[in-house]
């Protein structure tokens, strides 16, 4: 019976399998560290964003059974490193990390066996309580190693931890997926089975989160570009139209001359002051390499001090006759010009030839383009990201420009231009001329996905991997309890079929076994056909009816039989077979098979018992008004005997003898009678069971006759029993007879005694040691039937005047006053065995005590009470005859009256009163010892329990029948002593 089968998966999970050919295991080797190389190609590939490493050189550690292996594998994941990475220290630090994860993880996933009893929700808390431990010091030594490496930027090493753990984490959960996987299931951990729905939900939350990252780094990323190149193009395109509007101003020639400042000023005041980004402008004249000044107007007015920046140096005559070649605009360079708040600022110089009229000398103008101005103007293409972002314009470190330069800036409020922002900056590059600039574009307040839809968007996912993990360990929890629950009912009803009486067997619809008890003793019934699995043969009439009894219970009627299985003469054995329809899991039947042979045989023994009291119970109270009766007639013809008429008359005489040996054997037969009711008193003395039988044995074989053989076998150790004596002898010489009667000539009788400790429930006796007396012949036998009614009383297979039928009752009533049992077996033509078990004592001597009564003078009141009026006046005629003073009462109530006023001496009451009010001869003597103080009190009975009840209390008895010399030794003595305890007489 399969009760425990998570049991059987553990161990079968656990058990080492079977060896592989070698060619097998070097080909799984070699795949093993082939995918440990694939591995470390995915983490490297993925720049340590997907860590396939982890999952494979954990797996390989957890489940490889070679150390070797496991050693190659992590040489290998170095060596691959190493080729894809290069050799470093950095590399071979990393690559130690992710070793040490992978065998932190495996141990984490393969705990010991004790733990497997815990539900999947306690199992998984703890592995991911550990795997995360592991993850947060790993993710601290990469970080770490990253430091020491210096490609860690300034203020982001939280950034970078949290960078390194989630694809950590991911790979954790991975490889705790891959350990609670239920197909391919070569060697699965059976701490993570029930898991993988758990670890697969945590593990697609992870990826979700690194994905959702990962969009947001990229578009992010896409958006700073994007802003680079826009506002780069923006920039060229406002500086292209202000070198249009300069050149079409510089091709234009004068409507009026400009001979004075103040002319220049008011013929570029429109120029100047209609374009913000234009920070100057000046006139220049001259040619061939040599240049003059001449005006030059800023946003506050004239500025001759300027004129070196505008084209008046030495230095930008070159530039100025390709200008007056060529008639375009030419780039001086980069210079710094006062802007509008007089405060200098990079600028873009352009110099172009102006139009003049003939005959005047060559002139150029000179312009100053404001690079601030105009990358603020060229921000405006960003719409509402120009809040979000910064932008850097700088001069990038040339041969001409030994240092970077920042020209221009625009930095939000709360924006920071620290190394964690520029990491994520974009760059863009533009030209002016031959002088080349970089546009930085770095994250600013608000760029990006806000904060707050961040933290929902993440915590939502995480929310839904953990909801999913609770939903997946939820199930666990419940599927794990019901096989619990399953077991432990499994467990119950193992322990209740094999508690069951008898066999129970449930059956399927095949009519074959499938669960029956006593499975565990190695007697395996299950698959068996139910006919088979019967303690019994089914041929015959029987067993039809046995197989009618299974067939209605397939047909849904529940019944009964008792088989007798007939099979064996001398070992028949009675079956109750019970057949219960159910409907279960493919069950049909319940069926029960009982052995209910020692219960129909105590039942049996019971019921005779039972019979035999009643009987017993018959038989006393007739013997006992009989033995009334007779008691009455031999003491008249006692009396009449002891009559000087009768004795002087022989024949009178003659018939007077006659009839007292007639009523000496019925007193004989109403002893019998009594003993049969366990109601003759005994007198047990100590008897040593084994020189009694030496002696009594001559009388047993005069018994048995010259043609039969008699023999006496005597045990070993004590063999003291306290019994009556008498009916000792009587019995032994009852079953010697009754055997001579059952034996043919020839036959032997064998009477055996020893000491046995008694200890078996088929013998009606308390436990303990018995001295066991055996009367064993080989006569006819007994019958079954005789065999039943052998103690009963009356009962004789002897012809008619061939015995009373209550020899063997008495035996028996005799038996069970001692103390002890009488059994009977017997064989059909082999012989029949009678045992008495007689409790066993080790002899003790003990000298009788004097019966002394409270002390009252030795005076002869006697007071008789008995409600046989006859025998109650014989008594008091002897006692009167031999000197008392005598009164009778037949009642209690007379008897009450009359002690108050006769104050007897003595009380002599029968125990049996027949007062319909219950008053019997105790209460009575109670009654009369409150009227009478000190009175003594002799009870008469004829049933021996009452007098061993009154003699255990210390009360004086005597015995129906008894004779006259017996009352007067009893009253007399007693008087007698009660005489000299008081020290005189009345």
């Amino acid at each position: 019976m399969p009760l425990r089968l998570s049991g059987a998966r553990r161990a079968q999970a656990s058990s080492p399998p079977a060896g592989r050919p070698l060619a097998l295991r070097l080909l799984g080797g070699v795949l093993s560290l082939a995918v440990v190389v694939a591995g470390e190609v995915v983490a490297s590939w993925s720049g340590g964003v997907v860590r396939a490493d982890i999952v494979v050189l954990a797996t390989l550690v957890r489940e490889s059974r070679s150390t070797r292996v496991r050693v190659l594998g992590a040489l290998t994941a170095l060596a691959s490193s190493w080729v894809l990475d290069g050799v470093t220290w950095s590399t071979t630090a990393s690559v130690a990390i992710a070793i040490a994860v992978a065998y932190a993880v495996a141990r984490v996933l393969t705990p010991a066996a004790g733990d497997l009893e815990a539900l999947p929700s306690r199992r998984f808390a703890r592995i991911v309580v550990l795997l995360l431990t592991v993850v947060g010091i790993a993710a601290l030594a990469e970080t770490g190693v990253t430091s020491l490496d210096g490609s860690l930027t300034e203020g982001g090493a939280l950034a970078a931890t949290l960078s390194v753990a989630l694809p950590l984490v991911v790979a954790v959960l991975a490889a705790g997926l891959v350990a609670a996987r239920v197909i391919l299931d070569r060697r699965a951990a059976p701490f993570a089975s029930r898991l993988a729905g758990a670890f697969a939900a945590l593990a697609l939350a992870g990826v979700a989160v690194q994905v959702t990252l990962g969009y947001w780094s990229v578009s992010e990323a896409q958006t700073l570009d994007t802003a680079s190149s826009t506002v780069s193009a923006s920039l060229q395109q406002a500086v292209a139209a202000d070198l249009n509007s300069f050149s079409a101003r510089a091709a234009t020639a004068p409507r009026t001359p400009v001979d004075s400042q103040t002319a220049f000023d008011r013929s570029v005041r429109s120029f100047l002051y209609g374009n913000p980004t234009i920070s100057a402008v000046a006139l220049i004249e001259g040619q061939d390499g040599a240049y003059r000044l001449v005006y030059a107007t800023d946003r506050q007015g004239s500025a001759p001090e300027i004129g070196d920046v505008l084209g008046g140096a030495v230095a930008d005559a070159p530039a100025l006759d390709a200008a007056a070649a060529t008639s375009a605009v030419m780039l001086l360079g980069i210079r710094d010009v006062p802007g509008a708040d007089a405060t200098p600022a990079p600028n873009l110089v352009y110099v172009s030839k102006q139009a003049v009229a003939d005959g005047d000398p060559q002139r150029f103008l000179a312009v100053a383009l404001s690079i601030p101005v105009s990358l603020e103007q060229a921000t405006v293409s960003l719409g509402a990201l120009r809040q979000n972002v910064a932008l850097v314009l700088t001069e990038p470190v040339t041969a001409v420009n030994p240092t970077e330069r920042v020209l221009a800036s625009i930095v939000p409020d709360g924006a920071t231009q620290d190394e964690a922002a520029l990491s994520r900056a974009a760059r863009s590059e533009t030209m002016f001329g031959d002088i080349p600039l970089d546009l930085t574009v770095t994250p600013g307040p608000g760029f990006g996905v806000p904060r707050l839809v961040r933290g929902l968007v993440l915590g939502g996912l995480l929310l839904l991997g953990l909801l999913g993990a609770a939903l997946v360990l939820q199930a666990a929890n419940a599927r794990q309890r019901a096989s619990h629950e399953r077991e432990e009912r499994e467990a119950l009803l193992e322990a209740a079929l094999d508690a069951a009486p008898g066999l129970v067997l449930l059956v399927d619809d095949a009519d074959k076994v499938m669960v029956s008890n006593g499975d565990s003793t190695g007697s395996r019934r299950a698959g068996t056909p139910i006919l088979d699995a019967l303690p019994f043969a089914t041929d015959g009439r029987a067993g039809a009816e046995v197989r009618a009894l299974i067939a209605r219970g397939r047909d849904g009627e529940a019944a009964s039989i008792e088989h007798v299985d007939t099979t064996s003469d001398a070992d028949l054995r009675i079956h109750r077979v019970s057949v219960t329809p159910v409907r279960a899991r493919g069950a049909r039947l319940v069926v029960q098979v009982e052995d209910i042979t020692e219960d129909r045989a105590r039942s049996m023994r019971s019921a005779q018992a039972e019979r035999l009291r009643s009987l017993g119970t018959m038989a006393g109270g007739l013997a006992h008004d009989f033995n009334n009766l007779l008691f009455i007639i031999s003491g008249y013809l006692q009396m009449l005997r002891e009559d000087d008429v009768v004795g002087a008359h022989e024949r009178l005489l003659r018939y007077v003898d006659r009839a007292s040996d007639a009523a000496e054997r019925g007193a004989e037969i109403a002893s019998s009678l009594l003993s049969v009711a366990r109601s003759q008193p005994l007198e047990a003395t100590a008897v040593e069971v084994g020189s009694f039988l030496s002696r009594l044995f001559p009388l047993v074989d005069q018994a048995v006759g010259v043609d039969r053989h008699a023999d006496l076998v005597l045990g070993d150790g004590p063999l003291d029993v306290l019994v009556d004596s008498g009916q000792l002898s009587g019995s032994v010489l009852n079953l010697a007879i009754n055997a001579r009667d059952a034996m043919e000539i020839g036959g032997t009788l064998t009477i055996g005694v020893e000491r046995r400790q008694v200890d078996d429930p088929e013998i009606d006796v308390p436990h303990g040691d018995y001295v066991v007396i055996t009367v064993v012949d080989d006569g006819c036998g007994m019958s079954v039937d005789t065999l039943e009614r052998a103690f009963e009383p009356y009962f004789s297979t002897k012809g008619a005047g061939h015995g009373t039928g209550i020899g063997l009752a008495a035996v028996y009533s005799f038996a069970r006053q001692s103390g002890g049992i009488a059994t009977i077996s017997s064989v059909r033509d082999l012989g029949t065995t009678v045992s008495l078990y007689l409790p066993a004592v080790f002899a003790r001597q003990g000298d009788e005590q004097p019966m002394t009564p409270a002390g009252r003078p030795p005076t002869r009141r006697v007071l008789v009470v008995d409600d046989e009026s006859s025998l109650a006046g014989l008594i008091a005629g002897w006692l009167t005859e031999q000197g008392a003073e005598v009164r009778v009462a037949e009642t209690p109530t007379q008897a009450l009256r009359i002690a108050r006023d006769f104050t007897p001496d003595i009380l002599l009451t029968d125990v049996r009163l027949g007062d319909p009010d219950g008053v019997d001869g105790p209460t009575l003597a109670a009654q009369v010892e409150g009227e009478v103080p000190g009175v003594a009190v002799v009870f008469m009975t004829g049933f021996s329990d009452r007098m061993h009840d009154l003699q255990a209390m210390g009360m004086h008895t005597l015995a129906k029948p008894f004779t006259k010399e017996a009352l007067g030794r009893v009253i007399f003595p007693l008087a007698s002593t009660a005489a000299l305890d008081d020290g005189g007489s009345r």
